[in-house]
């Protein structure tokens, strides 16, 4: 039986191919797999200082921004008198506004401050608008294979992670700046190492490992596959040592629990593997933390350092330097030579110390007049990725994502973290509650290149294809390399 509230089904127009769809799906997902595999370290390594000032800018921008460009293209210009382009600012008001704003964003810091620090428009911010134009171009089978992607490598990077702890080394060096961190952990404590794995920091892999994990929950998986991933990503925040990660990850899950616990009481549908889910959540989760917090040295750190310690300090001090600024600074902005005389008057001027809160960076980049419409443009990118999962998790994935990247200065930097953000939101996109009603018979069990070869466009998948019922669960899901199917 058909529910009534189908009639309340968002209806979206249909979706609209062009010649270059196909392609921009691959040249999104071949973005999102680059910035997994190539970190700032791997590029140090191999002699590229891609945090440097000056150089080659073939050479100097990711090679993710390049296949987020050339996606973004295709599905901007590869129709008749770039239709895409005007579908963009026609249906997507939010992504139109970022990707309008924040290259004006860059030309205003060139005026101001000069060209140092542009770069971080260019790559932390633009890239990822192009990346999601890319990406969401794709079908949901493409992009349930998207979250596939992301998910084995956080899971990768995880197994990664713990080795090192074990190891008590990095199987990439670690670059920070200027500083050799690999010498300085030699001279450090035990306490004091935590994994960084293919990312460019262990603060970055705590970010993404917490995103994912959430992202997991909304991808309907069957109970033993979830719980076994569950359990891995779990130890992957104590082996990367991000405290405001794992804060933020207890937080979330317990309100999302709480909510879905009220809700369900009070609709009288509780599920029957939501309360097996928590059964073993609390048989098992703390056995098994107990296990690595005293058995081995994975997430040494993040409990040696559940104190106010240095890095905490840092944290409080560089609001300091807000009390030093001139009239010019808080107006226009702060040059880079005018940032170290200020940081070194603050005492923020070692080695491995820096202001680590982006929007406080970004504020002393771009002065009152730039940061308001920095404000205006990032806030418009961020609803426009909550509403686009249509995903209650979505708005989970993205309190978390800003709370966690408001104590670093990862987004005050050139970082991928925004594009790990996009592949992620659009990963979940594909498991949106809305499911296909094709007969189980129908569907290839193991299709490895059909959600590449399915045509696509900007749009989203018409509401006519989808089935919005309210009425006995379905049998329990199996995942397939290419999507989900109903045995």
């Amino acid at each position: 039986m058909k529910s009534p509230l189908r009639h309340l089904a968002p209806r979206w127009p249909t979706a609209r191919s062009t010649p270059a769809s196909p392609w921009a799906f691959r040249l999104g997902l071949a973005a999102v797999i680059a910035h997994f595999l190539v970190s700032v370290n791997l590029m140090y390594m191999v002699g590229i200082d891609y945090n440097a000032p000056g150089g080659n800018i073939f050479v100097k921008l990711h090679p993710g921004t390049f296949f987020a460009l050339a996606g973004a293209t295709l599905v901007l210009f590869g129709g008749r008198h770039a239709e895409g382009l005007r579908r963009l600012y026609a249906e997507r008001p939010g992504l139109a506004t970022f990707l309008t704003l924040m290259p004006i964003l860059a030309v205003f810091s060139v005026i101001s401050v000069g060209f140092s620090g542009v770069a971080v428009y260019i790559e932390s911010y633009i890239a990822p608008g192009l990346l999601l134009v890319a990406l969401t171009a794709g079908t949901p089978k493409q992009r349930r294979l998207l979250a596939y992607v992301v998910l084995g490598f956080a899971l990768l990077n995880v197994a990664i992670s713990v080795g090192e702890s074990l190891n008590q080394a990095h199987m990439i060096p670690l670059q920070i700046g200027d500083a050799d961190m690999e010498k300085l952990q030699a001279q450090a404590d035990v306490d004091e190492f935590r994994g960084a794995a293919l990312y460019d920091h262990p603060l970055t892999g705590a970010m993404v490992t917490a995103i994912a994990l959430f992202m997991l929950l909304g991808m309907q998986l069957p109970g033993l596959v979830s719980g076994i991933a569950f359990a891995v990503l779990l130890i992957g925040l104590f082996s990367f040592g991000g405290r405001a990660a794992m804060g933020m990850s207890v937080v979330m899950l317990a309100v999302c629990t709480a909510a879905t616990l009220a809700r369900g009481l009070v609709t009288r549908r509780l599920s029957g593997g939501f309360i097996a889910a928590i059964v073993a959540g609390l048989l098992f989760l703390p056995p098994l933390v107990a296990f690595v917090l005293t058995s081995t040295d994975i997430g040494a750190r993040l409990v040696s350092h559940l104190y106010y310690d240095d890095s905490a300090a840092v944290r409080h001090q560089q609001w300091e330097v807000l009390d030093h600024t001139n009239f010019r600074d808080m107006m226009f902005g702060v040059s880079p030579d005018r940032m170290m005389e200020l940081k070194a008057e603050i005492g923020l001027d070692a080695a491995t110390t820096d202001i680590e809160n982006f929007w406080l960076i970004m504020f002393l980049n771009l002065g009152v007049i730039g940061f308001g419409l920095y404000l205006i443009a990032f806030f418009a990118f961020m609803i426009h990725l909550g509403r686009s999962t249509k995903h209650p998790l979505g708005w989970v994935v993205l309190v978390t994502m800003i709370i966690v990247a408001s104590t670093s200065n990862s987004l005050g930097r050139k970082c991928s973290d925004l594009d790990f953000l996009v592949a992620c939101m659009v990963g979940l996109s594909g498991f949106a509650g809305v499911w296909r009603t094709v007969p189980a018979r129908l569907r290839p069990r193991l299709a490895f290149a059909s959600p590449l070869r399915r045509p696509s466009s900007i749009g989203a998948e018409p509401a006519a294809n989808h089935a919005f019922g309210l009425g006995k669960p379905s049998r329990r899901s199996s995942m397939t390399l290419a999507g989900l199917s109903q045995p």
